[in-house]
């Protein structure tokens, strides 16, 4: 029946994604729905913080070119993935007009989304950095004061 209707509105049938292409596109829309909800509370922290500095520069990141344009952008392109992905059974039967929704909107959640991933990545290796080399001082001393007795 779907076969039919796709046939009687001109939208040839593409082959289904393969497994990795199906988790990438998950992935992208998870990320860009946890990117929308979350934007406005990790924003209006740095908003708290100096303007100048590391601080200052991830503010102006994620608040480029308006406040609200990357959320904005992340949520309307994660509910649209969303529904094409119900749309198609997970996406494993995608025609091309929906292949063109598809791309264009995956392109835009990963527009929206990058920038606060890119801040959130660079935090935690910054921050693992100097848990890394806090431990490496704090196991030195340890070992200095042992050695010393």
């Amino acid at each position: 029946m779907n076969a039919l209707h796709d046939r009687m509105a001109g939208s040839d049938p593409v082959d289904a994604f393969n497994r990795g292409t199906r988790r990438v596109l998950t992935t992208i829309t998870v990320l860009a729905g946890a990117v929308a909800l979350t934007h406005q509370l990790l924003t209006n922290a740095l908003a708290v913080t100096h303007k100048a500095g590391p601080l200052g520069a991830a503010h102006a990141l994620l608040t480029w070119p308006l406040p609200l344009t990357q959320p904005i952008l992340a949520g309307v392109s994660a509910v649209v993935l969303c529904v094409v992905g119900l749309q198609t059974g997970g996406w494993r039967q995608v025609t091309r007009r929906q292949g063109r929704y598809l791309s264009g909107f995956t392109v835009a959640a990963v527009l929206g989304a990058g920038p606060m991933i890119l801040v959130c990545a660079l935090a935690l290796v910054v921050f693992t950095l100097v848990i890394g080399i806090g431990l490496m001082i704090g196991i030195g001393l340890l070992a200095f004061v042992i050695l010393k007795r």
